[in-house]
């Protein structure tokens, strides 16, 4: 019973978490300076799932002496 209220199952980690850093310090460090190269704009993101497939986006975002 004393278990049941200090760690409820209801809290109990379920699954993968994208929060969960097994490399440690070193890792969340990592992702940290990976987010703020994005913000800055450093670094494009490209999502793996749209990869081959053409976009129903008439007009491009960015032009190509933007982008360089």
């Amino acid at each position: 019973m004393l278990e049941d209220l200090v760690d409820p199952e209801d809290e109990q980690e379920v699954g993968e978490s994208p929060y969960e850093f097994k490399g440690g310090d070193d890792e969340i460090v990592d992702e940290v300076r990976h987010e703020m190269a994005v913000e800055r704009g450093e670094i494009i993101e490209v999502d793996s799932d749209s990869e081959g497939e053409e976009d129903n986006d008439p007009e491009p975002q960015f032009t190509k002496a933007e982008v360089i």
